[in-house]
């Protein structure tokens, strides 16, 4: 037994020797290139060396893949090409979208599962390259096109992941990521004196970050299994709200306040029906504490007096500011759609809209409107698109809509109501921006946007599945 042991360690010893020694000479001579490059001044060529192995490390890892994808989507870092940028986060999108391909590709069973929001995504990719053939600068729509298509791949991408990775967890590392954000900007904010809008690393898109995640925070603080977790998400609520504060967006305070207001009522009922009574006092205690403070906030002097002021604007008697211009995006909306009512002006091609309607040169915020979108989803896409394009896109956000209510009626009694109260409040929360706010499939919120589908579909499928095992 010995002699057998000592064999069996030399065996394991050889071995580990005959994989040590090559692997520490391949590793030696890969970073040979990379010493030269630093030699002769060169790391931007290092870090593109660098970067290949990386990236199919990340490729075979899709969990790891997906953590670095959401957080880095929250940086707005464009890499300007010709005609066009490219984010950081389209890259490690692609890199995620890539990972959970190979993923597939290996698997025995390669079934691909057909999804709640499969055709009017696909219809909706359908339209917006219709429009781009109709456009009146096809090049322009390029860009747009493609990244619909990608934002579809994306959607199977977290779907997939989603069957195979809690989504209870995929949901908290978006909050994480975006808790980490608004702590900075929180902390600008304040260091600037509350007289500045601050948006932080991740630019304008933090109004759609925010828009999503903090409401997705707020179920996960009522819901949560344990106190120590609900003390937890009750900070990062308070650090998330503060940022969205900081931000002075009407439209993301706005929404904010009427998504909270839904969650809460909807959890409280809830919670009372399930006999849970710490969630009932912890709603109530939530209410009584958020109300007071936001309202002090409001009519405070110092440093909170520029956001009153952008809420000022809303109770005049005539337009001004931001309110007008966003009544005059929405009037070009409406024109542009009416040259060309079925397949639009051609996706992307806002940017040029007084071009098709030269009258726009002499409007008075014409110069604020030039190279903006519509702050409009929806009219976004009847200028753009057409009424193909805007019926595809309303068929997508209503369905995932009506679905969410599904599942929110189906789950009424289920001890976990996290996934089915993200999954509705993301919905909703997409369904009312539509027709206010400026984007939702393109940019780093087309991500966001994909995200939030995905659990729509996979938590409806769940209910289709086991709405079929108990028939």
């Amino acid at each position: 037994m010995a002699g057998m042991t000592d064999i069996r360690a030399h065996g394991r010893h050889s071995i580990g020797e005959n994989f040590t020694l090559p692997l520490s000479a391949l590793l030696i001579i890969g970073s040979l290139p990379v010493v030269i490059m630093l030699a002769i001044n060169r790391p931007l060529m290092a870090l593109v060396y660098m970067a290949v192995p990386a990236m199919f490390l990340l490729i075979t890892m899709p969990r790891l893949a997906f953590f670095i994808f959401i957080t880095v989507n929250c940086i707005y870092y464009p890499i300007m090409m010709k005609g066009f940028a490219i984010h950081s986060g389209d890259i490690c999108g692609l890199v995620f979208i890539a990972s959970m391909t190979v993923s597939w590709l290996l698997r025995c069973d390669m079934t691909v599962d057909r999804t709640r929001l499969d055709y009017p995504f696909l219809l909706l990719i359908g339209a917006t390259i219709i429009s781009g053939i109709f456009a009146y600068n096809p090049g322009l729509s390029i860009v747009p096109a493609g990244r619909i298509i990608i934002i579809f791949l994306a959607y199977r991408a977290f779907y997939a992941l989603s069957s195979r990775y809690d989504a209870r967890k995929m949901i908290r590392i978006y909050i994480y990521a975006l808790t980490a954000f608004s702590l900075y900007n929180v902390v600008s904010f304040l260091f600037l004196g509350g007289i500045y809008r601050v948006f932080g690393l991740s630019g304008i898109a933090y109004e759609t970050l925010s828009m999503i995640g903090t409401p997705l925070n707020l179920v996960y603080a009522v819901w949560a299994e344990t106190r120590k977790k609900q003390l937890l998400f009750t900070a990062c609520l308070a650090v998330n709200l503060l940022a969205a504060v900081a931000t002075m967006s009407r439209g993301l305070l706005l929404t904010l306040v009427v998504a909270g207001a839904v969650v809460l009522m909807i959890s409280y009922f809830r919670a009372k029906r399930l006999a849970r009574n710490s969630t009932v006092r912890y709603i109530k205690g939530l209410i009584l504490v958020i109300v007071p403070i936001g309202a002090l906030a409001m009519v405070a002097g110092g440093i909170f007096v520029p956001v009153a002021e952008r809420f000022r604007e809303i109770s005049l008697g005539r337009p001004i500011g931001t309110i007008l211009l966003r009544l005059s995006l929405w009037k070009a909306a409406i024109q542009g759609f009416l040259t060309s009512p079925l397949t639009g002006i051609g996706i992307g091609n806002f940017r040029m809209i007084d071009t098709i309607l030269p009258h726009l040169k002499f409007d008075p915020v014409r110069y604020y409107i030039t190279g903006m979108s519509f702050h409009n989803v929806f009219l976004q896409y009847l200028c753009e698109t057409g009424i193909i394009g805007a019926a595809a896109f309303l068929w997508l956000v209503s369905r995932t809509f009506f679905s969410s209510r599904r599942i929110l009626h189906q789950t009424v009694l289920d001890s976990d109501q996290i996934l089915p109260m993200t999954a509705f409040t993301g919905a909703f929360i997409i369904f009312i921006t539509t027709f206010y706010m400026r984007a939702w499939t393109w940019g780093q919120e087309g991500f966001v946007f994909a995200f939030t589908l995905s659990l729509v579909a996979r938590e409806y499928g769940n209910i289709e599945k086991r709405n079929a095992g108990s028939s």
